[in-house]
């Protein structure tokens, strides 16, 4: 007797609760896309790769950076990496230097758009095992928002810029950023 109370009961409340829902019990599927599957891209130019999601479209640098300035995204000295979903870009460039990592990063600071404003300091950090320093720059009035990370291996330096357009996102950029960092191999 109680057993079959109990299954009365489960049959009201499945009755009941397809009516409340509409009065059907079919089921729909509904198709969602999730983010894209990542997807490793690599710099013959410079050496390296990174993984990225698919939405990004890379052309590789295809002459050598003389490290004087990081204006522009059409410099053919960058290894560029856009998503034309959200307009972001990643910028990559080496160059030959002899200085230490504290100095290589002022020289990367020195060499930003007059219209952003660099942030003081630099975490300490990591890029493929080697020493890096990572900052962020105001770059508003030329549109992005800025990651940037300063870093050597062997006897080049190189510079990853993660540039969002404005306004942004800073804890999203910080997570995006990380992600690249972390997954960022030196092939040579």
């Amino acid at each position: 007797m109680t057993r079959a109370f109990l299954l009365a009961l489960i049959a009201i409340a499945t009755v009941t609760g397809a009516a409340a829902c509409g009065g059907s019990s079919a089921s729909t599927t509904t198709t969602t896309t999730g983010p894209a599957p990542p997807q490793t891209f690599a710099s013959q130019h410079y050496g390296f790769r990174m993984t990225l999601t698919r939405n990004w479209d890379e052309h590789d640098a295809f002459v050598d950076w003389d490290a004087k300035s990081l204006a522009g995204d059409e410099n053919p000295a960058w290894a560029l990496f856009t998503d034309a979903d959200t307009g972001r870009l990643v910028i990559v460039a080496s160059t030959p230097t002899g200085m230490g990592l504290p100095a290589w990063r002022a020289a990367m600071v020195r060499g930003h758009p007059p219209e952003c404003l660099e942030s003081s300091s630099a975490a300490q950090t990591s890029l493929g095992g080697e020493p890096a320093l990572a900052w962020t720059a105001d770059c508003s009035a030329g549109g992005y928002d800025v990651n940037k990370l300063a870093a050597l291996q062997r006897t080049h330096g190189y510079i990853i810029l993660l540039a969002t357009p404005h306004p942004s996102n800073a804890a999203e950029n910080r997570r995006l950023f990380e992600s690249i960092r972390q997954s960022f191999r030196f092939t040579r």
